[in-house]
């Protein structure tokens, strides 16, 4: 699957689920001043969560929901 990022976004990093399915992706502005944490749709979508200057927090978030998962 293609992951389809907004204009002027650089993708750092995708997280997969333990199926290797590409579940959220954190992007930054072209500055990098600002990070976003998106979930990732079945067509390579990215829906904006949340968004943070330190991307660390982000991942924080993101290893809390994929336990529940």
């Amino acid at each position: 699957m293609k992951i389809k990022t907004r204009k002027n976004e650089i993708l750092w990093t995708t997280i997969f689920d333990v199926n290797h399915i590409p579940k959220f992706a954190i992007t930054s502005d072209k500055l990098r001043t600002t990070y976003t944490l998106n979930s990732i749709d079945k067509t390579g979508k990215l829906i904006k969560l949340k968004q943070n200057q330190d991307p660390s927090k982000l991942n924080d978030f993101v290893d809390t929901q994929i336990k529940r998962m």
